[in-house]
Formats: C-alpha cells, sequence, structure tokens
C-alpha cells in the first residue's frame, strides 16, 4: 500500500504541472482515491502493483469504459510503474501487455528497461522492446530454460516460429530489432545473432498527400488568411518544414535564432539536434504571433494557451485540432486523413516532387536513418513510371 501512495503522490504531483483549473483537480483527486480503493483487494490478497493496476485497466477496457477519467489514470501509472516517467502520450496504447511469468526473469528484464531508459530511448521504444523481451523470456520458461546463460540457437529459432502463427510478416522485423538490442544488452555475440531472422518484410504503405486544390488553399490560408498567427504559425512549420506536433509543443524562445535564421531544437523523438531553416513565410507568421498574439508570461515556451493560467498546449490533440479547425474553415478533407502527420509527410513528398535530394529531407525531417525516407518515393508516380516493367503474363516467354 505503501507503493500505491506513492505512486498516486507522483501523479497529484503531475496533475499540478498540468495547468488544470480547481474542478478538474477535484475530478482527479476523487478518482484517486477511487482507484486506491479498487486496488486495495488485489494487493491484501498478494497480487503485485504493477498487476493490479493492469488488471483494473483491461477490465475497463473489457467493460467500455476507456472514457471514464479512471482509465487515463491507470494508463499513467501503468506509464510510470514500466519507464518510471509519465508521458501523455503512453494513453495511445492498449494497455493489454504481455507479462512476464517467471519471477527469475523479472531482474533482467527490470535492468533491461532501465538501461533502455538510460540511452534515452522514446516510451514507445522501450514498450515495444520490453514486449518482445517479456514473449521471448516467457517462452524460455515455458522450455524448461530457467538461467539466462542457457540460452542457444534453437530456442532462438522457436520463439520467432511461435511469433510467425500470430504476427504479420512485416511486424518480425520489429521483433527481430529488438531481440538484437536484447541479446547485444545480455553480452551475447556471433552464433546467436546468426539465429534471428535478416531480410525480413517491411512495411511500406502508400503515403497520403494533398490533393493540388487542398495543397493551393493551405498555401493561400498561411500567406493571405484570415485565421490567427498561431494558427498560421503552427501550420507552417508542418506544412514547409515537417515539424512534428511534440516538437512544435516543445518550441522555446530561445530555439529561435532570429540573426541566422533558423529553428534549433531536440527532437521529442530521437533526442537528437536538428537544425532548420526559418523560412520568411514562417518567420513572418512568428514575428506577427510573438508581437500580437502571444499573450505576456515568463513561461518560455513559444505557443502559449490564450486563458489564464498560460501554459504550453497540452499535447499532440492540440496541435491536431488546429489543424483539424483550420481544413475544416477552407473545406477541405472532410472524410479524409487530416493532421500533422499528413502535413509531414506532404512536405517531403513536395520536396521530392521538386528534385531535392533524399539526404536532404531525411536531414529536414530528423530522420536517424535515411531508409526511412525512401518511403516517400511510393508516391513520385511520374518518376517511378520509367522504372516500371512490361507486365509478364501467366504462359509468356521472356
Amino acid at each position: 500500500m505503501e507503493q500505491l501512495s506513492a505512486v498516486l503522490k507522483v501523479l497529484q504531483d503531475y496533475d499540478q504541472t498540468r495547468y488544470l483549473n480547481k474542478a478538474t483537480l477535484r475530478l482527479y483527486e476523487l478518482c484517486y482515491l477511487r482507484v486506491e480503493k479498487e486496488l486495495q483487494q488485489p494487493l491484501e490478497e498478494g497480487m503485485g502493483l504493477l498487476e493490479a493496476v493492469r488488471y483494473q485497466a483491461n477490465e475497463l477496457i473489457r467493460q467500455g469504459k476507456t472514457s471514464i477519467i479512471a482509465y487515463p489514470t491507470y494508463s499513467r501509472m501503468l506509464c510510470y510503474l514500466e519507464t518510471g516517467t509519465i508521458h501523455d502520450e503512453y494513453l495511445r496504447y492498449n494497455v493489454t501487455k504481455t507479462v512476464l511469468i517467471q519471477d527469475t526473469f523479472k531482474p533482467v528484464l527490470k535492468q533491461y528497461l532501465a538501461y533502455l531508459q538510460s540511452e534515452g530511448k522514446s516510451v514507445f521504444t522501450i514498450d515495444s522492446y520490453r514486449n518482445v523481451a517479456t514473449q521471448f523470456l516467457n517462452h524460455l520458461g515455458a522450455n524448461d530454460i530457467h538461467n539466462i546463460a542457457e540460452i542457444n540457437g534453437s530456442l532462438v529459432i522457436s520463439f520467432f516460429e511461435v511469433l510467425r502463427g500470430t504476427w504479420v510478416s512485416t511486424n518480425i522485423r520489429v521483433a527481430a530489432s529488438a531481440m538484437r538490442k536484447f541479446f547485444w544488452y545480455l553480452g551475447y555475440e556471433g552464433a546467436i545473432f546468426q539465429a534471428i531472422p535478416t531480410n525480413c518484410p517491411r512495411h511500406t504503405p502508400i503515403i497520403p498527400m494533398l490533393e493540388i486544390e487542398e495543397d493551393a488553399a493551405i498555401s493561400s490560408y498561411i500567406c493571405n488568411g484570415n485565421g490567427s498567427w498561431k494558427d498560421r504559425t503552427i501550420l507552417s512549420l508542418t506544412y514547409y518544414l515537417g515539424v512534428r506536433a511534440n516538437d512544435i509543443i516543445n518550441l522555446k524562445l530561445e530555439n529561435i535564432d532570429w540573426i541566422k535564421g533558423t529553428l534549433s531544437l531536440v527532437q521529442s523523438k530521437t533526442r537528437n539536434l536538428l537544425v532548420l531553416p526559418l523560412l520568411p513565410v514562417i518567420g513572418n507568421c512568428m514575428q506577427k504571433y510573438l508581437l500580437e498574439e502571444r499573450p505576456r508570461s515568463n513561461i518560455r515556451y513559444v505557443f502559449l494557451s490564450y486563458r489564464e493560467p498560460y501554459h504550453k498546449l497540452g499535447g499532440h490533440s492540440a496541435i491536431y485540432a488546429i489543424i483539424r479547425r483550420v481544413f475544416a474553415e477552407l473545406g477541405i478533407r472532410d472524410s479524409k486523413r487530416k493532421g500533422s502527420h499528413l502535413l509531414r509527410h506532404h512536405a517531403a513528398s513536395k520536396q521530392l516532387q521538386n528534385w531535392v535530394p533524399l539526404g536532404t529531407i531525411s536531414n529536414m525531417l530528423g530522420h536517424k536513418d535515411m531508409d526511412s525516407t525512401t518511403i516517400y518515393t511510393t508516391v513520385e508516380y511520374e518518376k517511378i513510371r520509367p522504372c516500371c516493367l512490361a507486365p509478364y503474363y501467366k504462359g509468356a516467354t521472356v
């Protein structure tokens, strides 16, 4: 019960940083009391806190009650217990997770997750690697293996055979990457890595893009529209530079170099420094926003709420809401995909259409691996057309 009280105290402290009004804070306080009461019985029966929280969260999912305030509370608790941090984006993920069965391996898994966190991995990467490692450790237990030193290539091969029974082929690539990282952490080398499948198929979807008329409407809105300078600045950052929503939210005044004409930011996803050109259209919108619209505040974040108490935008959904509102005002993409990801994809694809090298586009997007950028070639129909082969019909000869 002491651990539960400590976790709830962390959540209460976190709420104080979210600039919630008194009524909302009171709702969360009542929720925490209810959560504490719901967890009391399973904890008294000997269930661990992590397992108890996951069980209650899964019950809410099963009952279709994910819209009530207890659901995000349990989800934040899971995030804190598993990663040591609280991340609102964690709520997007299903909290039904694989549970480690063998107590023998729990210290190994805990140390591995701490190692990933020390490397600066995102909460989503840690969760993905945790899931694969947990399934593999459970596979060891099912084969009566209780010591990490007893791992061999046959166990790795049989593990991937099990995964192929339930995972789609493109996800095997993710599992293979996670297993390499896990074995590297354990200190394995040589033959054990040869048992991990290579050349796994990669998921390469067709990237959505704006239609010509939609593209023109957004460009005109940024340059000549009647919207707020705040909306136009945010839209221009995603439309011209493909900046991620979380990086827009975390942009600070000191990240802007007006003399050099650059934006410098540490990406929330990769933790890498990204330096982008402050294009005139973006700089003009941002200057108007800072001088005419932005509330007077000591807070260093560029984009703030309009109402007191002033604070930075709440999350990815805040950027989505702005883009959705602008699209509705322009009368475009009523039933189609919208949001910052769409504009990020469009920015990259448009650069490619203008013969900008893939390496330059990769740098603009802040990709660690240039292979991540090649996906945008799937929308370059005119440039791909000369590469197409004539159809080969069954029974024909070459």
